[in-house]
């Protein structure tokens, strides 16, 4: 903690004994933003600055990967307090309670499920997606004008009836409003 006061002193005097380095704003290497510097040879607004240049240049990586490699029960150990912290934590609930954190969740869940009850769907987002703009927003179980962006998806033979190993297709899925598609729950009935 000392020698780090001592340094700061020390660029400080430098930078008053040099009368030509107090008004001089320089360009930041990395984030280009404008500072002053207190030393001659400063070419980075922070230490953080500085580091991330030499982390993000090829030596940089490459270095840092190897190192990686050697201690593996170092980096286990630092991702360990890292995942454990106040800050993680907060960027974590921050994405899971956005809507692309929370479509990503029930994508995730939906897929887990489908691959515990050995289940496969053969469509693609695209014929989907097809399916959703035919129907124009519209229910086609109750018929009622919903959006396209409110109708979900439902398997037509519920998850929980199918066949172990059954493959859904296209025509295995329709898209229904939530109340449509809660009101089924675990019947078998096609719209």
């Amino acid at each position: 903690m000392e020698k780090k006061a001592q340094s700061n002193q020390k660029k400080t005097i430098m930078a008053n004994e040099n009368p030509n380095l107090n008004n001089l704003k320089i360009t930041c290497k990395y984030c280009k933003k404008k500072f002053v510097r207190h030393t001659t040879n400063q070419i980075y607004c922070s230490i953080k600055c500085r580091g991330n240049r030499y982390a993000n240049s090829p030596k940089g990586k490459t270095r840092i990967s190897r190192w990686r490699k050697q201690h593996p029960n170092k980096v286990k150990e630092a991702l360990k307090k890292y995942t454990h912290s106040k800050k993680f934590r907060k960027q974590q609930h921050r994405y899971k309670t956005s809507k692309k954190g929370l479509k990503t969740a029930n994508r995730n869940w939906h897929t887990r499920r489908l691959r515990k009850l050995d289940l496969i769907e053969d469509y693609s987002n695209k014929e989907w997606l097809e399916k959703l703009a035919a129907t124009k927003g519209f229910c086609p179980g109750c018929g009622n004008y919903v959006g396209i962006a409110k109708l979900t998806l439902d398997h037509i033979i519920p998850i929980s009836k199918a066949p172990k190993s059954f493959v859904y297709t296209i025509d295995d899925v329709q898209p229904l409003c939530k109340s449509c598609n809660c009101s089924k729950r675990d019947g078998i009935n096609e719209q």
